[in-house]
């Protein structure tokens, strides 16, 4: 529930990753959370279903929420303009090791 909130700088080559049981579409926002983010949804497979770049900081509600295109199953938040720097894409598919279960492989 706190993500990367109340952090003052997240370093470029690092992030979170929020895992979900199922594919669903989950809305992400900025409240309370001091640097702006891009925020790149996955599907079960580990492919990048939608990229909201920079996602700036809210201070105060209302808040813009960020729901992705279509289902996913988890979501990295990494510093505003890590897609960019990683070369990361819609369609792009994103291996993870050591997370048990994710991506998907059966």
């Amino acid at each position: 529930a706190q993500g990367l909130m109340f952090r003052p700088h997240l370093p470029d080559d690092r992030g979170m990753l929020l895992l979900f049981a199922e594919e669903r579409l989950p809305n992400i926002w900025m409240m309370n959370t001091l640097i702006a983010l891009d925020i790149i949804y996955l599907d079960s497979t580990g492919t990048v279903v939608d990229i909201v770049s920079s996602a700036q900081p809210c201070p105060a509600e209302p808040c813009p929420r960020f729901t992705p295109k279509q289902a996913a199953r988890a979501v990295l938040e990494s510093s505003a303009g890590g897609a960019s720097r990683y070369g990361i894409v819609e369609g792009a598919v994103l291996g993870f090791s050591g997370v048990p279960g994710f991506p998907v492989t059966e």
